[in-house]
């Protein structure tokens, strides 16, 4: 015969690691999106600003992202550069 144990807190925990895990799956999905869809772009914009002599095969140039959600309160811009 098995006996339950009851461990302090335990369903709040399991509750609230299904909770993260949930924000977890739904930021990924919104993150895979988003990374496909920025780097397409991103490189068709390289490849024109290339081809039109804007830029050079050896060059550099900054870029940022803007990540907002109203809701969220959340306005985040992220720096960074491209080297070719």
């Amino acid at each position: 015969m098995h006996a339950k144990v009851y461990i302090a807190g335990w369903q709040q925990f399991k509750r609230r690691s299904m909770k993260d895990d949930a924000v977890k799956a739904a930021v990924g999905k919104f993150m895979k999106y988003v990374n496909v869809a920025v780097q397409r772009e991103m490189e068709k914009a390289v490849r024109n600003a290339v081809n039109n002599g804007k830029l050079r095969a050896s060059d550099s140039c900054s870029a940022a992202v803007t990540l907002s959600c109203d809701k969220l309160d959340l306005d985040v811009t992220i720096y960074s550069r491209i080297e070719l």
